[in-house]
């Protein structure tokens, strides 16, 4: 398999990546210690999205120079959503406030370290964490696009892990920081393979399964002998700027096996083109209803269900919220286009 075809698979690197992100955030408890550890670590999830994202990134620039309208497509893509979702999500939260509402309408409240119990929420640090990745696609670009030596230009995400290390012990901001060599590789990865696909053989598959295994190994041994600590240091991160590439490599690999196959061609496409085309909606929308169902959980409203019948509310839940939203923005999106015609 060859870059590119690699890349033509990576709608199903963002489905199993939010279908992850849920699944670390629902109610599940299983004897099965594969499934518990999955769970565990779905937040890896967020990695796979920004590795893709720093590839679509470097691809959007690279065709388009300007920096300007790279953010305008970025602002465009992200913003009339999030904002159709957040008045949904401000009305929820009502006692927030006015500052954390300004903060929140425009993706910043994320950078705040006041108190969410004096009525300081940010609804989630990733909106905030995307924009940092977009304003800094112009400079990792110019590094990547310019160094001579291509291979020596990945180094640069040691000193990028080297800043991060002044975030130790503050979460809301570590969180979005270890994110941001991940990104960076997935441009430096897109610049290197798209320009030398013969280097793309078994020997680097080889290279990124070591890195993979590596990074697991790092993982595992940390959550199950520091899981006290990792969190405040970093590392519960960190391995996956290991892990993450190996496994879109993996993604595409059995998704372009199983698409072999006519039989499945149906199903790749369906989660390619129904989930993988609507991850954001679905990230906004699952942090409201799993939040919501928390609630209901604590006051006792859903002590009669066990699990399994909670997860399926859940889930249907997560569904209807991402069909009435991408509906309401697209209307929301028409109403301005007509506007503009006017």
């Amino acid at each position: 398999m060859n870059f590119n075809k690699m890349l033509q698979f990576r709608r199903m690197w963002m489905a199993i990546a939010i279908i992850l992100i849920v699944f670390y955030h629902t109610w599940y408890d299983s004897n099965i210690s594969i499934i518990d550890i999955i769970r565990k670590s779905g937040y890896c999830g967020v990695d796979i999205f920004l590795f893709a994202s720093g590839i679509g990134c470097y691809f959007s620039y690279n065709a388009n120079n300007d920096t300007l309208q790279f953010l305008k497509r970025r602002f465009i893509k992200l913003m009339p959503t999030y904002w159709v979702y957040i008045i949904v999500w401000l009305i929820y939260n009502k006692s927030l406030k006015f500052e954390a509402i300004i903060g929140n309408i425009f993706a910043i409240q994320a950078f705040s370290n006041r108190s969410s119990n004096e009525g300081y929420i940010a609804f989630n640090w990733y909106i905030s964490a995307i924009w940092i990745m977009y304003l800094l696609t112009p400079l990792f670009y110019k590094i990547i696009a310019s160094a001579k030596n291509k291979i020596a230009s990945v180094f640069l995400i040691v000193p990028l892990l080297i800043c991060t290390i002044p975030f130790w012990n503050d979460d809301q901001l570590l969180i979005m920081v270890t994110r941001i060599p991940i990104f960076y590789f997935g441009m430096w990865f897109a610049n290197y393979y798209n320009k030398n696909d013969s280097c793309f053989n078994w020997m680097t598959y080889c290279v990124y399964a070591f890195a993979a295994a590596l990074g697991g190994i790092v993982f595992l041994y940390s959550l199950k002998h520091f899981n006290n600590v990792i969190w405040d240091n970093g590392f519960a991160w960190y391995p996956f700027l290991l892990i993450t590439p190996f496994v879109c490599m993996a993604i595409s690999r059995i998704s372009a096996m199983i698409f072999e196959f006519k039989s499945m061609n149906v199903i790749i496409n369906f989660i390619m083109g129904t989930v993988g085309n609507s991850t954001f909606e679905i990230y906004l929308t699952h942090i409201l209803i799993i939040d919501l169902f928390f609630r209901l959980e604590n006051n006792g409203s859903l002590k009669l269900f066990p699990y399994w019948i909670i997860n399926m509310f859940v889930i249907v839940s997560i569904i209807l919220s991402v069909l009435v939203l991408r509906y309401i923005t697209k209307i929301v999106m028409k109403s301005i286009i007509c506007i503009k015609e006017k």
